[in-house]
């Protein structure tokens, strides 16, 4: 199998380096800009200084579209020539000043003018490039998006995806122990969330079970975002419910600033004694560009308050005449859930101001315990049950190239492209229990035209194959190669303050198992479409979106047949499924002024033939039978997020923090709940900024769920407190960030309901945190 699929991957990657080769010549990121005439240039100048008008040397000043950058001189002031007629996002960012972003727009044969204002505001609105086809502002956005930045990034950094993004407004996680979390967006996750790394699916097996690791680690992000809502049908059927993309540098796009910088960044965690590291590295002379990365983190089992099975459970062992009696190591202890992990990269692109071709390997190897899963001996002389671990290994072929300078009827072109060899060995003790195979292609052209009239946008193809196997006691699914192709196209139409969008998206899929199995090969052809209106003045959003989307089948919900242990099921699929579709409407309102920032999000999902797990009542092997099953299903709620400036003397920022969400989601006629729901959550804190140092105090509250199927327990309702410290020292041009940070101070047993292990495995108990980054 491995070999065929490196003989189709190899021939793939190949064909999409000589397409990209032919764009490198002109190569370049595509623009977010409506360019006017191929060959009409203009010039942007202007100053960038601090709040209190002094300029500032040496901030980075980016016209985002088009991959392009310089720094400021000794007078805070900077030049672009040659641009392009058309309008543009500027991005200037200080790590002493902070950061500005606005649009400017350039005319033929002028020159241009913006001057920016850097600020040091807790409140920081970043450029997106997973919602649209070209980078837009957050606030331009009607889709509802979250962004994690850097300085968020160190603030929330966790072991996994899962756990860093799931403070989010609408984000959980399945979180089965540190080692594996997967994001839940809106209750929706598995195959409906759509994981990438840099525009591309990760290629691993994390959507197949709960117990599976997201290869793409946090450590190497430089920016994480979450999309949810009709914007998501650009990446394919199996974005229904989000998108979250993980966005690194390591394949460069632009001109190096200098031969050699980078950052490397350490912590030390007291949970579950985390020592982990990681060194990014990057440079270039002329045309070309260099990245490097690697990094490890190590820990011990987690430390938790109390027992780690919870008293409802005790309770409903008791009730049915169970004994239980607590291990004496799971007393304050996760038992089985410490964690072994290291990753690199290394890229290298051409690089110009017409556009950039780049290639990147990168490679990660990952152990980790799945607490509350042991296997039982099988002699006599075993006394004990071993313990249930994942080996992990992935290594990847990425390829990336984007061309800015218009051609023809085009005003740019992107082309991204990879290739994963992936597998994991679920180790029972040492011993080698199930071989999981992935090994995956994906590639994505897109074109995007000139404008007719008010109209802007771009059209695409994407093709992906997956060539999956399970081998051993818990091959739950058979063998099963899927291909799908996809064309899509996006339409903005902007009206002054008003702006139109529409999306569509045709896609096919075939399904097929492997021989042995009997089964029929399955093929889908689905459609989807969006239309979406934002409106903004004065500081105040509106937006409104409709999609409708098809999910096309995936192999495990048709060839399923056999023990799958982590979800303590028997799980068989339905090869006659047909597919699931869904029309969602999302409605959002932004305000963004001087003192305060936010945002309300509303939401309904309403599913025709929603594809879910229904439990038979039978039971083989001493596990539940469930069958895959369709039915109508509804999904609907609300997201807050708010900030209000208490003080803003600058540098001096003093910040109200708040935040909150919930879901409902029931099958239909008649309304059944479905399971895993997150329960409605809650957030306030006070956060201090400066120029120097940043101070956070905040509470995050869940409900108790009581809403469950009859298959489930409820979940009682916690509250976490948690506050940081952190300090900016410059030395020359090196900037050290040092930060102390403590979650659940008060030691408070918390359960994640949507986790299938939430009465195994509770959420980690106070856990210290002292992180240093550096860069240089």
């Amino acid at each position: 199998m491995r070999a065929h699929f490196f003989r189709r991957s190899a021939a793939a990657l190949a064909f999409a380096t000589l397409a990209g080769t032919g764009a490198a010549a002109d190569s370049a990121p595509a623009p977010a800009a409506v360019v006017t005439e191929a060959a009409a240039t203009g010039r942007l100048v202007g100053r960038v200084a601090s709040a209190d008008g002094t300029a500032v040397v040496g901030a980075r000043v980016s016209l985002v579209d088009l991959r392009r950058s310089t720094t400021t001189d000794a007078d805070g002031r900077y030049a672009f020539a040659g641009v392009p007629a058309g309008t543009y996002l500027l991005e200037a960012e200080s790590s002493r000043a902070g950061r500005d972003l606005r649009r400017v727009e350039i005319a033929a044969d002028t020159e241009a003018i913006a001057d920016l204002t850097l600020d040091v505001t807790t409140h920081q609105e970043f450029v997106v490039v997973s919602a649209q086809t070209d980078p837009r502002a957050a606030f331009e956005l009607a889709a509802p998006v979250t962004v994690l930045g850097a300085d968020q990034l160190a603030l929330r950094l966790q072991p996994s995806l899962g756990e860093t993004v799931a403070l989010l407004p609408g984000v959980n996680s399945t979180y089965f122990g540190p080692g594996s979390s997967r994001p839940v967006i809106r209750g929706l996750g598995g195959d409906r969330i759509r994981v990438l790394d840099n525009g591309l699916g990760t290629g691993d097996a994390s959507s197949t079970s709960p117990d599976h690791a997201v290869s793409s680690d946090p450590q190497s992000a430089d920016q994480i975002e979450v999309v949810r809502g009709p914007a998501t049908l650009l990446y394919g059927s199996s974005a229904v419910g989000g998108v979250v993309n993980v966005i690194d540098s390591r394949i460069p796009y632009a001109v190096a600033s200098k031969p050699i910088g980078g950052t490397f960044s350490g912590q030390f965690a007291s949970a579950a004694e985390d020592r982990s590291g990681a060194l990014a590295l990057k440079g270039g002379q002329g045309f070309f560009a260099w990245h490097a990365d690697a990094f490890k983190r190590k820990t011990d089992d987690l430390s938790i308050p109390g027992e780690a099975e919870s008293q409802r459970l005790r309770d409903r062992e008791a009730a049915e005449g169970l004994a239980h009696e607590a291990a004496a190591e799971s007393l304050g202890t996760l038992s089985n859930s410490a964690i072994d992990t290291q990753g690199a990269s290394i890229g290298l692109s051409l690089v110009s101001e017409r556009g950039f071709f780049g290639l990147a390997a990168s490679g990660l190897d990952s152990l980790y315990g799945v607490p509350g899963h042991a296997h039982e001996g099988e002699h006599e002389a075993d006394d004990e049950e071993a313990p249930v671990r994942v080996d992990l290994e992935q290594r990847r072929l990425d390829l990336r190239a984007e061309l800015t300078e218009p051609f023809g009827a085009f005003r740019g072109l992107r082309l991204r492209a990879g290739v994963a060899d992936y597998q994991h060995q679920e180790l029972e003790g040492d011993e080698v229990g199930t071989l999981f195979e992935n090994d995956s292609f994906e590639g994505r052209l897109e074109m995007l035209h000139k404008p007719f009239g008010a109209m802007s946008g771009s059209f695409g193809a994407q093709f992906a194959s997956r060539d999956f196997a399970a081998i051993g006691a818990e091959a739950f699914t058979p063998p099963t190669e899927t291909t799908s192709w996809a064309l899509f196209a996006y339409e903005v139409v902007n009206r002054g303050a008003v702006r139109f969008d529409f999306g569509a998206r045709v896609e096919g899929q075939g399904v097929d198992a492997a021989p042995e199995t009997g089964a029929e090969t399955r093929s889908f052809t689905g459609f989807s479409g969006s239309a979406g209106f934002g409106w903004t003045r004065g500081g105040w959003g509106l937006g409104l979106s409709l999609a409708r989307s098809e999910k096309l089948p995936n192999a495990e919900e048709l060839y399923s047949n056999g023990p799958h242990v982590a979800t303590r099921a028997w799980e068989i699929g339905d090869p006659d499924l047909g597919k699931e579709s869904s029309l969602g409407l999302d409605l959002s309102l932004r305000r963004d002024s001087a003192r305060w920032h936010g945002k309300v999000n509303l939401f309904v999902n309403d599913f025709a033939d929603y594809i879910y797990e229904d439990f038979t009542g039978a039971a083989q092997d001493g596990l539940d039978v469930v069958q895959y099953r369709q039915a109508d299903a509804r999904f609907w709620g609300a997201e807050l997020e708010a900030h209000l400036e208490i003080v803003h003397a600058e540098p001096r920022h003093l910040d109200l923090e708040l935040s909150g969400d919930f879901v409902r989601a029931e099958l239909t006629g008649p309304s059944t709940p479905l399971p895993r729901i997150p329960p409605a959550r809650y957030g306030v804190g006070l956060h201090y900024h400066d120029d120097r140092a940043s101070a956070l105090v905040e509470l995050r509250g869940v409900l108790e769920q009581h809403r469950v199927t009859e298959q489930e327990l409820p979940t009682d309702g916690h509250v976490f407190l948690n506050a940081s410290l952190g300090y900016r020292l410059f030395a020359g041009a090196t900037v050290w960030d040092l930060r102390l940070a403590a979650n659940n101070l008060a030691d408070a047993e918390g359960r994640n309901h949507v986790s299938f292990l939430k009465d195994l495995a509770p959420l980690p108990g106070r856990d210290v945190r002292l992180s240093v980054r550096v860069a240089f």
